[in-house]
């Protein structure tokens, strides 16, 4: 496969950039003036865009011991008592289960289930990302307005990166006990 050139891959991530905090500046300037749970929206959904693109264009490599199950989380109980079960219930309900199945099947292959479980890395990433901003984002709203500015923030923070990441964190040891075991099997 061939390589894109660097400048090519730093000019696309430059130009995400530049679109995404247009957008989110837009967006600032009428949520202000409008709706803020729309502001909150559009924020998340503009980062998530944006961070996509960087991802697609840098492919980080995520190879960090954090991607790795700590001892809490080995059974998943953390996450279960925290509600991940009810928000997977929810992503189905939405349909984005059905979206994200067609761009990457679930199979038997070994292959698939070892980007299966990059995906999740990818995935968390992003979230944290996107997470971290948007809190950065409501600290100056705060300052600047008031608490009730950055509710909206901080609930659709939760439901849209908080949540995702603690899914990822529950899915990956499963997938990565796949992979050791057919590792150990060959």
């Amino acid at each position: 496969m061939k390589q894109k050139p660097l400048f090519k891959k730093y000019a696309i991530v430059a130009l995400a950039t530049l679109v995404a905090v247009a957008f989110i500046g837009v967006f600032y300037v009428l949520g202000l003036k409008t709706s803020m749970f729309l502001f909150a929206w559009q924020l998340n959904f503009a980062l998530m865009a944006w961070i996509s693109v960087v991802n697609a264009q840098l492919k980080p490599r995520l190879r960090s011991s954090y991607f790795d199950a700590f001892a809490f989380e080995q059974d998943g109980k953390i996450y279960a008592y925290l509600g991940v079960n009810w928000f997977r219930r929810f992503l189905v309900l939405v349909g984005w289960e059905k979206i994200t199945r067609k761009n990457m099947p679930v199979s038997n292959s070994i292959s698939d289930i070892k980007k299966y479980e990059r995906a999740t890395r990818e995935s968390e990433y992003g979230h944290w990302i996107v997470a971290i901003i948007v809190i950065l984002i409501s600290i100056y709203i705060y300052i600047q307005y008031s608490l009730v500015q950055i509710i909206w923030l901080m609930v659709l923070n939760v439901l849209f990166n908080i949540y995702p990441i603690f899914l990822q964190r529950y899915n990956r040891p499963r997938l990565q006990i796949i992979i050791s075991r057919y590792s150990s099997i060959k």
